[in-house]
């Protein structure tokens, strides 16, 4: 007894004591500098939920798990995090939304960058990403404000800045939203978005077909809800109606439903009808190139003194939507200095400053001269705040 005694208390006073959290959180960052990250999870194993460093070490997982391809788990630590009583909340949802959308969730990808930015709307990454998101699932009138708040903060990059330009203009994710497809199949965005595939390529019973049943599952997805009206404006078998006799009573307020409508009008060769909705778009949307160029169309129709006056914009918004895409394509340099004052001047005449000045100074600072560019600048620079409208009112010939 006396033997075995001994050797307990020996067993005691040799084992080794438990490692320090703080040391255990060193450990594993020489590891992330090393790129051992399948032996991260080991030692900060021992931390437990009640240590005040056990979210910096959930952190220090996730990021492993990222590098190593794990998004899972890594979105697993992140929801870890958020579920903690304290911690850096917002920081962690921004990551929680940017690992969602490159797995392919992109419900809740949304769901989180939309959180993330009732904390800090200010936040050029978090504005960015859901627009691009917005813009890739047929919602692209939904990242105006985001584009506009970029374009506020003097934070737009030449993607921001050439989405914004047009609005209107097809944007070909396929390949993206096919991969989110094979994780999130039943993913509301990812249907949405490969609808609007569908119709870009001409497939419309395909689009149909998909956007039915998403807009009765859920009938205030406004980017499902216009691309359907859109698609059912010719049609005669009395789907349209249905859709419209359907549509939630906030519709009023989306610009994308005044369109459709306004299609359908022409379609049925109405067109004061078709001019009051094209209006109605206007007066929500300025720079709707679309319902410009239509409304253009019928009020020549009606010989209405403005036909010209919106013929001209359509032309100016088709124009700024082409130097745009162009300047995408072939970085702004000494060879495409003419096509960006273009831009920038066509974008002041359409009452749209904010916007060349961005352009502006982008501009300034990719060309080799960029004096022009500086002059407008300092031309404009007192009329820039962040309060001012993205269009102006006595440029719009809607206000």
């Amino acid at each position: 007894l006396l033997l075995l005694a001994s050797a307990v208390l020996a067993g005691l006073f040799l084992r080794e004591p438990s490692v320090p959290s703080d040391e255990r959180l060193r450990d594993a960052r020489r590891m992330m500098l090393r790129r051992q990250y399948d032996q991260v999870k080991p030692v900060l194993a021992g931390i437990p939920p009640e240590d005040p460093l056990y979210a910096d070490a959930l952190l220090i997982l996730a990021e492993a798990a990222i590098r190593s391809d794990d998004l899972a788990g890594a979105i697993e630590s992140y929801r870890r995090v958020l579920e903690l009583p304290a911690g850096n909340k917002a920081s962690t949802r921004l990551l929680l939304a940017d690992a969602l959308m490159h797995a392919g969730d992109l419900e809740q990808s949304v769901k989180q960058f939309r959180a993330f930015l009732q904390e800090r709307p200010d936040d050029p990454v978090a504005n960015s990403r859901l627009a691009f998101l917005y813009t890739a699932t047929a919602q692209r009138w939904q990242s105006r404000p985001l584009l506009t708040r970029l374009v506020q903060l003097q934070a737009a990059t030449l993607e921001d800045l050439v989405l914004l330009a047009d609005m209107d203009r097809n944007i070909n994710q396929r390949a993206f939203l096919e991969t989110c497809q094979r994780s999130f199949p039943e993913d509301i965005y990812v249907r949405l978005g490969l609808a609007d595939a569908a119709e870009q390529r001409g497939d419309y019973s395909a689009a149909i077909a998909e956007l039915q049943p998403l807009v009765q599952q859920h009938p205030n997805l406004a980017g499902a809800q216009i691309l359907l009206g859109e698609l059912l404006a010719a049609d005669t078998s009395g789907r349209f109606e249905k859709w419209h006799r359907e549509l939630p009573p906030e519709c009023d307020q989306w610009p994308g439903i005044w369109y459709a409508r306004g299609l359908r009008a022409q379609q049925r060769n109405q067109p004061t009808m078709a001019a009051r909705c094209y209006g109605e778009v206007l007066q929500r949307e300025p720079n709707h190139r679309h319902a410009t160029f239509q409304l253009g169309q019928v009020l020549r129709q009606l010989q209405h003194p403005m036909a010209d006056a919106f013929a001209t914009r359509a032309v100016q918004l088709l124009n700024v939507s082409n130097l745009a895409v162009d300047l995408q394509q072939n970085t702004p340099t000494a060879k495409t200095e003419a096509s960006v004052r273009q831009l920038v001047t066509q974008l002041q005449q359409l009452g749209r400053l904010q916007e060349a000045i961005a352009w502006a100074m982008l501009a300034g600072q990719a060309m080799p001269d960029p004096a022009w560019f500086r002059s407008f600048l300092q031309e404009h620079a007192t009329q820039l705040n962040r309060d001012m409208d993205l269009q102006l009112a006595a440029q719009n010939p809607a206000s």
